[in-house]
């Protein structure tokens, strides 16, 4: 029961006491009068991302390239051990309740793309004040960094990649969902892992979808494709390619033609992809159909010997043709090496050229363009300008024997260093010989060692070793570079030339217009070998050569 609580009686005014005056009332204020209110509660401050954090269940792991919403990051679902990519819509960036439903409306309509070809997008959501999509992440590279690096691939990895973007996009086709245009950044490929394609599909009616071209995206692929080709692939892939040009008389125009020639190869130019029948859908609900065809014991052992005998064909051919004119390499292990004046980088194991790039060497390559005049743009870079044609200034008058040169001519020029040549002229030599240009980092790995010298030689000047311009205190004339063979500066794994006769190109590209050139030339004093110059990609110049690099798989 309820405890109830009595009290004395109030005494009556005017029968026990008479109350004391009330004090004067102070006058009445608006601040007096307002009601006393507690501060707003201010809400916490939304924590900015930053790699080392957490969001949820995620560990954030390093900063990847921006998208147009926000900040990217390598992750790690921490429960679940799964490695993803976070793309966040910070809370600083959601003005409007608009912007959110588009980024949740892109999260959806990835989500929503399923096949074996596309990433996949695990959940979608809001934590901490940041929305996010989590997708598929793969330590792999994309196809232009198969390109920047000018090297050829093997034909059944060309085809695999040629299958997985067909079967991806038919797929978009099929299920009748909206993508953006292919690019090349969007075909993921790395050692040992199948070809992956990034998730292009976006909402409906967005303006990337309204971009799409299945032609276009075709041209994409084997234009691509036609740049990372050996000189041996089989004629019937090189020509399928070709007609993936819109302007070709025979124009590919749709994904299921393109799949249709790929699978009628002939036998001999299937390579070893596992790939034979193509993927297809139930218009009802999509469910892939994998359902190989059962060649007769017959047909079996006829397409045995077709394949014996075309790999004969291929080992005779492989001996009796000419191989690509370039040095001997240099191995370079893999490790962690010093670039510039503190910075550390880990590279993998590569070979480099132990000599500068001569001009009988690349004579070869002159000659081979004057031989096939229409597939001589199949080794340039894709920015590469239209004016570029890789014959140096005053080459006929250098060379009167252009034609067939002979190594064993009386000309003294053979063994000297090539120059005048542009960026573009030693990319498009390097991918030539499947080969590729160094980066900043392998070329000065390959000059400093293991134990980062400032020469070649060590860490004290010597002129010399070097063919490098002389000092008052060192006469001696430098009128020009000297064969690629005679120059002293050996480093420790065996290069020579990277510190004088000519400064050489690197692959590092700062900008689309300017490219590294790294080491001292026959007119430059003494430089040490983490000096860098930053100049115009089209520069031809008397003082600048190149060597090439040979990139090993990784383990």
């Amino acid at each position: 029961s309820a405890t109830q609580t009595t009290s004395a009686p109030a005494p009556h005014p005017s029968r026990d006491t008479v109350p004391a005056p009330s004090p004067p009332l102070a006058p009445c204020t608006p601040e007096a009068a307002a009601p006393t209110l507690a501060p707003p509660a201010t809400p916490p401050p939304v924590r900015e991302l930053v790699p080392g954090m957490s969001l949820g269940p995620y560990k954030l792991l390093r900063k990847e390239p921006d998208t147009r919403w926000g900040p990217c990051f390598a992750a790690v679902h921490a429960s679940l051990d799964r490695s993803v990519l976070l793309v966040t819509l910070p809370a600083r960036k959601q003005g409007t309740d608009a912007l959110r439903a588009e980024f949740l409306a892109e999260a959806s309509a990835k989500a929503l793309a399923q096949h074996p070809t596309l990433l996949t997008v695990y959940e979608a959501g809001e934590l901490d004040g940041h929305l996010f999509y989590a997708i598929e992440h793969l330590e792999t590279d994309t196809l232009r960094l198969q390109l920047e690096g000018a090297a050829s691939l093997p034909f059944s990895t060309l085809q695999l990649v040629a299958w997985t973007v067909a079967e991806g996009l038919q797929y978009f086709q099929q299920a009748r969902l909206p993508h953006r245009p292919l690019t090349i950044e969007d075909i993921l490929l790395g050692p040992g892992t199948a070809p992956r394609l990034q998730n292009l599909a976006v909402p409906s009616g967005s303006v990337a979808a309204s971009k799409q071209s299945d032609t276009d995206d075709i041209a994409t692929l084997g234009n691509t494709l036609h740049r990372l080709l050996s000189p041996d692939a089989p004629r019937g892939f090189r020509e399928l390619l070709e007609r993936a040009t819109p302007s070709h008389a025979r124009c590919i125009r749709s994904w299921e033609e393109f799949i249709k020639q790929l699978a009628d190869l002939a036998p001999d130019e299937q390579g070893s992809s596992p790939v034979k029948s193509v993927t297809t859908f139930k218009p009802s609900d999509f469910e892939v159909d994998f359902e190989p065809e059962r060649p007769s014991r017959l047909g079996f052992y006829g397409l045995a010997v077709v394949v014996l005998v075309v790999m004969a064909f291929a080992v005779v051919w492989h001996l009796r043709r000419p191989q690509p004119p370039v040095p001997v390499q240099a191995e370079i292990p893999a490790g962690e090496y010093l670039v510039g004046a503190s910075r550390k980088v880990t590279l993998r194991a590569f070979s480099i050229d132990s000599t500068e790039i001569s001009n009988w060497q690349y004579a070869q390559f002159v000659n081979w363009l004057r031989l096939h005049p229409k597939e001589a743009g199949r080794y340039d870079h894709p920015d590469q300008p239209a004016h570029q044609n890789h014959i140096p200034e005053g080459w006929a008058q250098l060379f009167p024997e252009k034609i067939r040169p002979d190594p064993q001519s009386a000309n003294p020029n053979w063994e000297l260093p090539v120059t005048k040549v542009s960026w573009w002229d030693a990319f498009a030599f390097a991918n030539w010989t499947g080969r590729a240009l160094p980066t900043e980092e392998e070329w000065e790995a390959a000059g400093r060692g293991t134990r980062g010298f400032l020469f070649p030689w060590g860490d004290e000047p010597d002129l010399e070793r070097a063919h490098v311009k002389r000092n008052t205190e060192t006469p001696g004339a430098t009128n020009g570079p000297v064969a690629v063979q005679l120059l002293k500066d050996a480093s420790a794994f065996g290069v020579l030339g990277l510190c004088g006769n000519v400064s050489e190109w690197t692959a590092t590209r700062p900008d689309g217009k300017t490219a590294v050139a790294k080491g001292n030339h026959y007119d430059s004093p003494l430089l040490s070998l983490d000096a860098r110059a930053t100049i115009s990609t089209e520069t031809h110049s008397p003082r600048l050569g190149f060597r090439t690099v040979l990139r090993k798989p990784n383990p």
